[in-house]
Protein backbone atom coordinates (compact mmCIF):
# COMPACT_ATOMS: atom_id res chain seq x y z
CA UNK A 1 0.00 0.00 0.00
CA UNK A 2 1.42 3.57 -1.09
CA UNK A 3 1.57 6.30 1.05
CA UNK A 4 -1.45 8.61 1.28
CA UNK A 5 -0.95 11.81 -1.23
CA UNK A 6 -3.56 13.81 1.21
CA UNK A 7 -2.01 12.71 4.61
CA UNK A 8 0.45 14.88 6.29
CA UNK A 9 2.54 13.43 9.02
CA UNK A 10 3.70 15.50 12.20
CA UNK A 11 6.34 14.23 14.80
CA UNK A 12 7.16 15.93 17.53
CA UNK A 13 8.89 15.97 20.99
CA UNK A 14 7.93 16.71 24.60
CA UNK A 15 10.00 18.61 26.93
CA UNK A 16 9.42 15.26 29.02
CA UNK A 17 11.79 13.88 25.98
CA UNK A 18 8.57 11.73 24.69
CA UNK A 19 7.91 11.38 20.85
CA UNK A 20 4.14 11.74 19.52
CA UNK A 21 3.58 11.13 16.28
CA UNK A 22 -0.02 11.94 14.73
CA UNK A 23 -1.73 12.40 11.12
CA UNK A 24 -4.03 14.75 9.40
CA UNK A 25 -6.32 14.24 6.46
CA UNK A 26 -8.64 16.58 4.65
CA UNK A 27 -11.50 14.06 6.94
CA UNK A 28 -9.81 15.71 10.43
CA UNK A 29 -6.52 14.71 12.75
CA UNK A 30 -5.52 11.05 13.93
CA UNK A 31 -5.13 9.98 17.60
CA UNK A 32 -1.47 10.62 19.26
CA UNK A 33 0.51 7.62 19.04
CA UNK A 34 3.32 7.00 21.53
CA UNK A 35 6.04 6.53 18.99
CA UNK A 36 8.79 4.72 21.62
CA UNK A 37 5.58 3.02 23.60
CA UNK A 38 4.05 -0.41 23.13
CA UNK A 39 1.80 -0.14 20.30
CA UNK A 40 4.15 1.49 18.36
CA UNK A 41 8.29 1.06 18.09
CA UNK A 42 8.54 -0.19 21.43
CA UNK A 43 11.15 1.09 23.01
CA UNK A 44 11.00 1.94 26.55
CA UNK A 45 14.56 2.48 27.49
CA UNK A 46 14.31 5.91 25.12
CA UNK A 47 11.78 7.02 26.83
CA UNK A 48 11.91 10.96 28.03
CA UNK A 49 15.63 11.01 26.38
CA UNK A 50 14.25 12.06 22.97
CA UNK A 51 15.84 15.84 21.73
CA UNK A 52 15.01 16.42 18.22
CA UNK A 53 13.61 14.99 15.73
CA UNK A 54 13.58 15.24 11.53
CA UNK A 55 10.99 13.27 9.18
CA UNK A 56 10.80 12.50 5.92
CA UNK A 57 8.58 9.99 3.24
CA UNK A 58 9.96 7.77 1.14
CA UNK A 59 7.66 7.00 -1.35
CA UNK A 60 7.84 5.36 -4.63
CA UNK A 61 8.16 7.50 -8.35
CA UNK A 62 8.24 7.54 -11.50
CA UNK A 63 7.69 9.20 -15.60
CA UNK A 64 4.06 7.80 -15.77
CA UNK A 65 3.12 5.89 -12.65
CA UNK A 66 5.15 5.15 -9.40
CA UNK A 67 7.76 2.11 -9.71
CA UNK A 68 7.12 -0.14 -7.24
CA UNK A 69 10.50 -0.59 -5.75
CA UNK A 70 10.25 -0.70 -2.09
CA UNK A 71 7.39 -0.57 0.76
CA UNK A 72 6.85 3.29 1.33
CA UNK A 73 7.72 4.64 4.80
CA UNK A 74 7.50 7.55 7.06
CA UNK A 75 11.26 7.51 7.97
CA UNK A 76 11.85 9.61 11.31
CA UNK A 77 15.28 10.62 12.58
CA UNK A 78 15.63 11.26 16.20
CA UNK A 79 18.62 12.32 18.41
CA UNK A 80 18.58 11.14 21.98
CA UNK A 81 20.44 12.44 25.02
CA UNK A 82 21.56 8.80 25.87
CA UNK A 83 22.57 7.64 22.34
CA UNK A 84 26.10 9.04 20.25
CA UNK A 85 24.52 8.43 16.96
CA UNK A 86 21.04 9.33 15.37
CA UNK A 87 18.35 6.80 15.35
CA UNK A 88 16.07 5.51 12.77
CA UNK A 89 12.57 4.42 12.85
CA UNK A 90 10.21 3.76 9.94
CA UNK A 91 6.41 3.07 10.05
CA UNK A 92 5.44 1.66 6.95
CA UNK A 93 2.20 2.68 4.91
CA UNK A 94 1.08 -1.21 4.34
CA UNK A 95 1.08 -2.19 7.91
CA UNK A 96 1.06 1.28 10.00
CA UNK A 97 3.76 -0.53 11.97
CA UNK A 98 7.00 1.25 13.27
CA UNK A 99 9.90 -0.45 13.33
CA UNK A 100 13.62 0.83 14.51
CA UNK A 101 15.84 0.80 11.69
CA UNK A 102 19.38 0.67 14.17
CA UNK A 103 21.42 4.08 14.04
CA UNK A 104 22.26 6.61 11.41
CA UNK A 105 26.37 5.97 10.86
CA UNK A 106 28.69 8.41 10.20
CA UNK A 107 27.05 11.14 12.20
CA UNK A 108 28.74 12.25 15.29
CA UNK A 109 28.02 15.66 17.52
CA UNK A 110 24.88 16.25 16.21
CA UNK A 111 22.60 18.90 17.99
CA UNK A 112 20.19 19.82 15.27
CA UNK A 113 19.12 17.30 12.16
CA UNK A 114 17.26 17.34 9.60
CA UNK A 115 15.86 14.16 6.76
CA UNK A 116 14.59 14.29 3.05
CA UNK A 117 13.89 11.93 0.47
CA UNK A 118 15.01 11.67 -3.41
CA UNK A 119 14.41 9.34 -6.50
CA UNK A 120 16.63 8.24 -9.02
CA UNK A 121 13.91 7.00 -11.34
CA UNK A 122 13.27 5.29 -14.74
CA UNK A 123 12.18 7.61 -16.96
CA UNK A 124 12.83 6.64 -20.57
CA UNK A 125 15.44 4.02 -20.27
CA UNK A 126 14.44 0.92 -19.87
CA UNK A 127 17.44 -0.87 -18.10
CA UNK A 128 17.61 2.13 -15.58
CA UNK A 129 18.06 0.41 -11.97
CA UNK A 130 16.23 3.37 -9.56
CA UNK A 131 17.36 3.74 -6.45
CA UNK A 132 15.81 5.73 -3.51
CA UNK A 133 17.79 8.12 -1.26
CA UNK A 134 17.64 9.45 2.08
CA UNK A 135 19.81 12.72 2.71
CA UNK A 136 20.51 13.74 5.84
CA UNK A 137 22.11 17.11 7.40
CA UNK A 138 23.17 18.20 10.86
CA UNK A 139 24.98 20.62 12.45
CA UNK A 140 27.39 20.39 14.99
CA UNK A 141 30.09 22.59 16.30
CA UNK A 142 29.30 25.24 13.91
CA UNK A 143 29.49 23.17 11.08
CA UNK A 144 27.22 22.10 8.52
CA UNK A 145 27.23 18.42 6.75
CA UNK A 146 25.34 16.08 5.13
CA UNK A 147 25.23 12.82 3.78
CA UNK A 148 23.64 10.21 1.72
CA UNK A 149 22.19 6.78 2.12
CA UNK A 150 19.97 4.14 0.38
CA UNK A 151 16.38 4.76 2.10
CA UNK A 152 15.85 0.97 1.96
CA UNK A 153 18.84 0.18 3.50
CA UNK A 154 19.65 2.88 6.05
CA UNK A 155 22.41 1.23 7.85
CA UNK A 156 25.04 2.35 5.78
CA UNK A 157 25.91 5.68 4.49
CA UNK A 158 28.14 7.88 2.17
CA UNK A 159 30.86 9.98 3.98
CA UNK A 160 30.28 13.05 5.79
CA UNK A 161 30.70 16.30 3.67
CA UNK A 162 31.58 19.70 5.37
CA UNK A 163 29.76 21.17 2.85
CA UNK A 164 31.71 24.70 3.63
CA UNK A 165 34.41 22.75 3.01
CA UNK A 166 33.41 21.12 0.06
CA UNK A 167 32.93 24.52 -1.57
CA UNK A 168 35.74 26.12 -0.70
CA UNK A 169 33.61 29.00 0.99
CA UNK A 170 32.63 29.93 4.62
CA UNK A 171 29.88 31.56 5.56
CA UNK A 172 29.30 31.25 9.41
CA UNK A 173 28.92 29.29 12.31
CA UNK A 174 25.95 26.74 11.28
CA UNK A 175 23.07 26.13 14.15
CA UNK A 176 19.89 24.73 12.06
CA UNK A 177 20.32 22.91 8.76
CA UNK A 178 16.82 21.66 6.76
CA UNK A 179 16.04 19.96 3.32
CA UNK A 180 13.72 18.58 0.91
CA UNK A 181 14.35 15.91 -1.62
CA UNK A 182 14.69 16.66 -5.65
CA UNK A 183 14.06 13.27 -7.68
CA UNK A 184 15.56 12.91 -11.14
CA UNK A 185 15.11 10.62 -14.22
CA UNK A 186 17.25 8.59 -15.76
CA UNK A 187 20.22 10.09 -13.56
CA UNK A 188 23.47 9.28 -12.07
CA UNK A 189 22.16 10.89 -9.35
CA UNK A 190 19.33 12.57 -7.29
CA UNK A 191 19.37 15.98 -5.70
CA UNK A 192 18.26 17.62 -2.35
CA UNK A 193 17.72 21.42 -1.61
CA UNK A 194 19.39 22.58 1.25
CA UNK A 195 19.37 25.52 4.08
CA UNK A 196 21.34 26.37 7.15
CA UNK A 197 20.92 29.15 9.40
CA UNK A 198 24.00 30.77 11.28
CA UNK A 199 24.58 32.13 14.64
CA UNK A 200 23.96 35.58 13.52
CA UNK A 201 20.26 34.36 12.24
CA UNK A 202 21.38 34.80 8.39
CA UNK A 203 19.75 32.10 5.89
CA UNK A 204 21.80 30.34 3.04
CA UNK A 205 20.46 27.51 0.66
CA UNK A 206 22.77 24.89 -1.71
CA UNK A 207 21.92 22.10 -3.77
CA UNK A 208 23.57 18.67 -2.42
CA UNK A 209 23.36 15.84 -4.60
CA UNK A 210 23.23 12.12 -3.92
CA UNK A 211 26.78 11.34 -5.42
CA UNK A 212 28.35 13.78 -2.94
CA UNK A 213 28.22 16.83 -4.39
CA UNK A 214 27.43 20.41 -3.12
CA UNK A 215 27.09 24.03 -4.72
CA UNK A 216 28.20 27.21 -3.03
CA UNK A 217 25.83 28.22 0.35
CA UNK A 218 23.95 31.70 -1.23
CA UNK A 219 22.06 33.97 0.90
CA UNK A 220 18.00 33.95 0.56
CA UNK A 221 17.27 37.01 1.61
CA UNK A 222 20.02 38.26 -0.86
CA UNK A 223 19.03 35.96 -3.25
CA UNK A 224 15.46 37.78 -3.94
CA UNK A 225 12.86 36.75 -0.89
CA UNK A 226 13.81 40.02 0.79
CA UNK A 227 15.16 40.83 4.32
CA UNK A 228 13.21 39.38 7.13
CA UNK A 229 15.58 40.09 10.11
CA UNK A 230 17.58 37.46 11.98
CA UNK A 231 15.93 33.63 11.71
CA UNK A 232 16.78 31.37 14.66
CA UNK A 233 14.97 28.27 12.56
CA UNK A 234 14.63 26.95 9.24
CA UNK A 235 12.12 24.75 7.39
CA UNK A 236 11.70 23.64 3.47
CA UNK A 237 8.66 21.80 1.46
CA UNK A 238 9.10 20.52 -1.99
CA UNK A 239 6.08 21.92 -4.68
CA UNK A 240 3.03 20.69 -3.86
CA UNK A 241 2.17 20.60 -8.27
CA UNK A 242 3.91 20.38 -11.04
CA UNK A 243 5.76 23.43 -12.01
CA UNK A 244 5.02 24.86 -8.72
CA UNK A 245 7.59 26.84 -5.86
CA UNK A 246 9.85 25.30 -3.23
CA UNK A 247 8.76 26.55 -0.20
CA UNK A 248 10.93 28.22 2.65
CA UNK A 249 9.83 29.05 6.55
CA UNK A 250 11.69 31.05 9.18
CA UNK A 251 11.11 31.71 12.79
CA UNK A 252 12.42 35.56 12.97
CA UNK A 253 14.58 36.41 16.80
CA UNK A 254 11.23 38.13 17.74
CA UNK A 255 9.14 35.00 17.49
CA UNK A 256 7.11 35.82 14.44
CA UNK A 257 6.98 32.85 11.31
CA UNK A 258 7.67 34.23 7.98
CA UNK A 259 7.55 31.76 4.71
CA UNK A 260 8.52 32.68 0.88
CA UNK A 261 8.40 30.57 -2.33
CA UNK A 262 11.56 30.25 -5.04
CA UNK A 263 9.86 29.75 -8.25
CA UNK A 264 10.79 28.20 -11.40
CA UNK A 265 11.56 30.86 -12.99
CA UNK A 266 14.21 31.52 -10.17
CA UNK A 267 12.06 34.52 -8.98
CA UNK A 268 10.67 34.98 -4.96
CA UNK A 269 7.61 35.13 -3.43
CA UNK A 270 9.08 37.44 -0.87
CA UNK A 271 8.36 36.69 3.13
CA UNK A 272 5.20 36.90 4.66
CA UNK A 273 4.04 36.83 8.15
CA UNK A 274 1.83 33.93 8.39
CA UNK A 275 0.14 35.38 11.68
CA UNK A 276 -1.41 38.00 9.26
CA UNK A 277 -4.56 37.33 7.39
CA UNK A 278 -6.44 39.01 4.58
CA UNK A 279 -10.57 39.30 5.47
CA UNK A 280 -13.09 40.66 3.15
CA UNK A 281 -16.11 42.06 4.03
CA UNK A 282 -18.74 42.88 1.97
CA UNK A 283 -21.52 46.15 2.28
CA UNK A 284 -25.22 46.93 1.80
CA UNK A 285 -24.18 48.00 -1.62
CA UNK A 286 -22.04 45.04 -2.14
CA UNK A 287 -18.70 46.67 -2.37
CA UNK A 288 -15.80 44.53 -0.82
CA UNK A 289 -13.34 45.39 1.43
CA UNK A 290 -10.04 43.73 1.92
CA UNK A 291 -8.67 44.39 5.43
CA UNK A 292 -5.62 42.59 6.71
CA UNK A 293 -6.08 41.65 10.80
CA UNK A 294 -2.45 40.46 13.14
CA UNK A 295 -3.22 37.99 14.69
CA UNK A 296 -0.97 36.54 18.49
CA UNK A 297 -1.10 32.92 18.44
CA UNK A 298 2.54 33.79 21.17
CA UNK A 299 6.38 33.55 20.87
CA UNK A 300 7.28 31.15 18.15
CA UNK A 301 10.62 29.32 18.08
CA UNK A 302 10.54 26.15 16.20
CA UNK A 303 8.54 25.80 12.48
CA UNK A 304 7.92 22.32 10.12
CA UNK A 305 7.02 23.05 6.37
CA UNK A 306 5.07 19.73 4.12
CA UNK A 307 3.14 19.32 1.06
CA UNK A 308 0.46 17.08 0.93
CA UNK A 309 -2.20 17.37 -2.22
CA UNK A 310 -3.93 19.50 0.03
CA UNK A 311 -1.09 22.50 -0.35
CA UNK A 312 1.26 23.66 2.13
CA UNK A 313 1.39 22.30 5.81
CA UNK A 314 3.04 25.23 8.35
CA UNK A 315 3.45 23.53 11.96
CA UNK A 316 4.80 25.91 14.73
CA UNK A 317 6.16 25.77 17.91
CA UNK A 318 5.29 28.33 20.22
CA UNK A 319 8.14 29.40 23.88
CA UNK A 320 4.86 28.20 25.61
CA UNK A 321 4.90 24.31 24.28
CA UNK A 322 1.80 24.98 21.61
CA UNK A 323 1.96 23.49 18.88
CA UNK A 324 -0.16 25.24 15.69
CA UNK A 325 -0.83 24.08 12.81
CA UNK A 326 -1.90 26.37 9.24
CA UNK A 327 -2.66 24.91 6.07
CA UNK A 328 -2.27 27.06 2.38
CA UNK A 329 -4.05 25.50 -0.02
CA UNK A 330 -3.21 27.70 -2.74
CA UNK A 331 0.03 29.56 -3.69
CA UNK A 332 -0.30 33.05 -2.26
CA UNK A 333 1.65 32.11 1.08
CA UNK A 334 -1.32 34.85 2.48
CA UNK A 335 -3.79 33.47 4.69
CA UNK A 336 -7.60 34.40 4.60
CA UNK A 337 -9.80 34.09 6.90
CA UNK A 338 -10.05 30.29 7.89
CA UNK A 339 -6.69 29.51 7.44
CA UNK A 340 -5.40 31.10 10.58
CA UNK A 341 -3.14 28.87 13.09
CA UNK A 342 -5.47 26.40 14.82
CA UNK A 343 -3.71 24.52 17.98
CA UNK A 344 -3.08 20.87 17.09
CA UNK A 345 -3.74 19.31 20.64
CA UNK A 346 -6.92 20.89 21.65
CA UNK A 347 -8.08 21.97 18.35
CA UNK A 348 -7.20 19.17 15.87
CA UNK A 349 -6.49 15.98 18.16
CA UNK A 350 -8.34 16.86 20.83
CA UNK A 351 -5.66 15.53 23.38
CA UNK A 352 -2.91 16.92 25.50
CA UNK A 353 0.30 15.54 25.07
CA UNK A 354 2.04 18.00 27.09
CA UNK A 355 4.27 21.09 25.94
CA UNK A 356 6.40 20.82 22.27
CA UNK A 357 9.84 21.32 22.12
CA UNK A 358 10.32 20.27 18.58
CA UNK A 359 8.10 19.02 15.63
CA UNK A 360 9.10 17.79 12.09
CA UNK A 361 6.25 17.05 9.16
CA UNK A 362 6.41 15.01 5.75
Amino acid sequence: MPEDPARLHVVGVTGSGRLFHTMRTPGGWAPFVDVLGPDAANQPQLQGTVTEVAAARAINVGAVSPQAMFSEALVVVVLASTQPLPLLFYRYADTNQWFPMGTAAGITGARRIAAACSNQFRFSNPSFQPRANLHLAWTGAGQLFVNNRSAVFPSSSGPAIDVENATGITRGAFRVPALAGINAGDSTFSEALLAGLTADGRMYHSTITSSGGAQVLNDVEAAGAGEAGEFVDVALANPNVIGGPFYYAGVTGDGRIMAAAHNTDNSWTSWMNLEEADFILIGPSGVRVTYRAIAEFGTFERVALATTTEGLHILGVTTTGILFHQLQPGLSLRPVRGQEFRDVETIGVGVDVGEFIAVAAA
